[in-house]
Order: structure tokens, then sequence, then C-alpha cells
């Protein structure tokens, strides 16, 4: 594979785990930005064709803002920006640059995604079953539920007719039938977990997805990474994935 130079927006846990698979799709990390060198104009002293960030919600705007002005495509990996999307939109298709977004760049989660889907269209057929959503992450995730959560939400809001709404709070009542419940814990280090549970008067079905590790959001990352290559436009991970998998043989 052609050598791809990329940067890192972030040198915590996620910039850490880039560092290490980096090699292994021939992306060569020429720049690190963090709070000690922010992502800013007069530090873009090396070339490198796409930025990768995982840094906080509210930095992902300006983060675009610099690389359309200077023609970097872009990895966004951080989540809890959606307000901005309209906006981060109109500067992709602007400016001309390439830009992959997405709740999850996890490859289990991508297909974990796709497994609830199949669970959903079935369970719009067989009435007996209420379905939810629960998620775990470590206590330093700023976001509650997860980009991730509302995905598998939408999944399933989407497919299934009698459910007409998300609820994302606590109730301290009966829920209406109508409403997609998912919940949140926040604890100690736990990188992320995600169950969908649909439950029946004679049976429960269980979807699991379990991050031991960050490797595979690195990894997915990765991935789309060397696909917005080149690319322009505008475009969601969870559309792209299994065109990614197909570009990294």
């Amino acid at each position: 594979m052609k050598n791809i130079p990329i940067s890192l927006l972030g040198s915590g846990a996620m910039g850490a785990e880039l560092l290490l698979h980096a090699d292994r799709y021939a992306l060569p990390v020429a720049s690190v930005f963090d709070i000690n060198t922010p992502f800013r104009e007069e530090n873009l002293t090396k070339k490198f064709s796409v930025a990768i960030d995982f840094t906080l919600p509210h930095l992902v705007l300006q983060h675009i803002q610099l690389a359309a002005k200077k023609g970097i495509n872009v990895v966004i990996g951080t989540t809890g920006w959606a307000q901005h999307k309209e906006e981060i939109r109109s500067i992709v298709d602007e400016s001309g640059i390439g830009v992959v977004y997405g709740s999850n760049f996890s490859i289990g989660m991508q297909i974990t995604f796709r497994a609830v889907k199949e669970l959903a269209t079935l369970l719009n057929y067989v009435d007996e079953y209420d379905v939810a959503i629960h998620e775990y992450h470590h206590t330093n995730k700023v976001d509650s539920p997860s980009g991730t959560g509302l995905s598998l939400a939408s999944i399933l809001i989407d497919s299934i007719e009698r459910k007409k709404y998300i609820e994302r709070n606590t109730v301290q009542e009966k829920i209406a039938k109508e409403s997609l419940h998912i919940t949140s814990t926040r604890l100690g280090s736990v990188v992320g977990k995600h169950i969908v549970t649909a439950d029946s008067s004679f049976d429960q079905i269980e979807i699991i997805h379990n991050a031991k590790t960050r490797t595979g959001f690195a990894l997915g990352a990765l991935r789309a990474a060397r696909w917005i290559n080149g690319k322009k436009g505008f475009y969601n991970f969870e559309d792209i994935f299994e065109e990614t998998l197909q570009n990294n043989e």
C-alpha cells in the first residue's frame, strides 16, 4: 500500500492506540496535536493528507474550519457535536474536502449495527416483544446517552413501527409502550458496552457488544482515513464501512 501521511488530533488513549496501529495501514503519523500543540495554522509545520480527530465535541467545528482552509481531509471520531452537523456539512461541501464521521468506528460495532437491524426488522412483526437499550462507559465520557447508543436506538425506531420515540431519561413511573427506553451507566474505566434487549413473557434475546480495548475503534478509524484520502464529501462511517473493508485489502 502507498504511504499516506496523517495527523492525530488528540494524544489521549485513542491517540496512543492509533499510533500503535497506524503502520498496519501504511499511514505514517506526521504530527500529533493536543492541548500543548493545538491544531492551529501556526502549528501546521509538516504535510499530511488526513487528520483523525478524537478530541472534544466543542473543538470539532473549529478543527473542520481549519482543515477546510488547508484542504485536509478529516475522520471525526469524536461524538457529541451533532448541533454543528449541518454547518460542518456546508463547510465540507463548499471547501471540497472529504470528511468521515460516525457514532462508533469499532469494526465489531459496525457488525453489531447490522445484527440489530436484522433483529429490529423481525421484531416489527412479533409484537410479543418489547425492546430497550442499556449502555456502559467510563466516567470520563462527556455525552450520555452515547452516540452509539442513540445510533442503535435509531435503528430500532426506524424498523419497529410500534416504537414512536426515544426516551433518553430515567423514568420514575410507568413507561409508555410506544417509547424506546435507552439508559446509561458511567462506571470506572469501561471502554464501552452496549446491550440491546428484546423481552417477551416466554424468552429474552440480547445482542451485546463489549469493547475490551480501544483497538477495534482505532482500526476502524484508520480504515476510514485510508478510504477518505483523495475523496470529497461528507460520509457516515456506517454507510461506507463495507467499502472500507474492500478498500483496505
